[in-house]
């Protein structure tokens, strides 16, 4: 089975490595499937392991650690550890031989199923916060699409002035839309107003009276930014 885990450990690195975060958990998650199994067909002989060593320490039978003994690693062996720990008046050092003969992770620290056993619960934790990552992502993408499909129902009704009526907009939470106000102004640094007459042509007025004029598109300024306008 090591080889298995291993393989299977790889092949989802490589996912990773290449963005595939679903396919690496899908992946890992195999190999986590077999430690579980490899701990469940081994709980019978580690809880003989517990009872004989609180025997022969004289320690209280079902004696209860922070955590599962498969989970304790040599970081988590900190003041406050030992502090919460209820060995019914036991010292320190009796303490700290019971947990490292009763913890796989410790007992065995040096043994290569255990270590594979780390990495592969490490990829795991890893791919399954890089799929939350991007849950998360998509619900603030889903949401921002969402709220511009209300601006542009608000836009379509109200038009430009929709912001003037706070009672109408609102978004489907009842948080006010802030919007902003389509720009109507041209740019000079890109566009600027002709009239024919300046020219030296003569054009008819328009029906309102005034003169006729045309649009210029300023080339040669294209990429100057009028934060006025823009």
């Amino acid at each position: 089975m090591f080889a298995k885990k291993f393989g299977l450990l790889k092949k989802a690195n490589v996912l990773m490595f290449y963005g595939r975060s679903n396919d690496a958990f899908d992946e890992i998650a195999k190999a986590a499937a077999i430690v579980k199994t490899q701990w469940e067909a081994s709980k019978v002989t580690e809880e003989a392991i517990q009872k004989e060593w609180q025997r022969k320490l004289g320690l209280q039978d079902g004696l209860e650690l922070p955590k599962p003994v498969e989970k304790i690693k040599e970081e988590d062996l900190d003041d406050d550890f030992y502090k919460s720990v209820d060995a019914n008046g036991a010292d320190l050092a009796t303490l700290k031989l019971y947990i490292s003969k009763v913890c796989p992770n410790i007992r065995n620290a040096y043994d290569k199923n255990i270590f594979l056993n780390g990495l592969i619960e490490d990829l795991y934790q890893q791919a399954e916060d890089t799929m939350i990552d991007k849950q998360e992502n998509i619900k603030k993408i889903q949401k921002n699409v969402e709220r511009l499909g209300e601006i542009a129902e608000l836009y379509e009704v109200y038009g430009s002035d929709a912001d003037k009526d706070p009672a109408q907009c609102v978004d489907a939470e009842g948080k006010p839309i802030i919007m902003k106000k389509r720009k109507h102004k041209m740019c000079e640094n890109i566009y600027q107003k002709r009239y024919y007459k300046e020219e030296g042509i003569e054009m008819k007025p328009t029906k309102k009276g005034n003169d006729k004029h045309y649009i210029e598109t300023v080339i040669d300024k294209r990429e100057k930014l009028d934060l006025k306008t823009m």
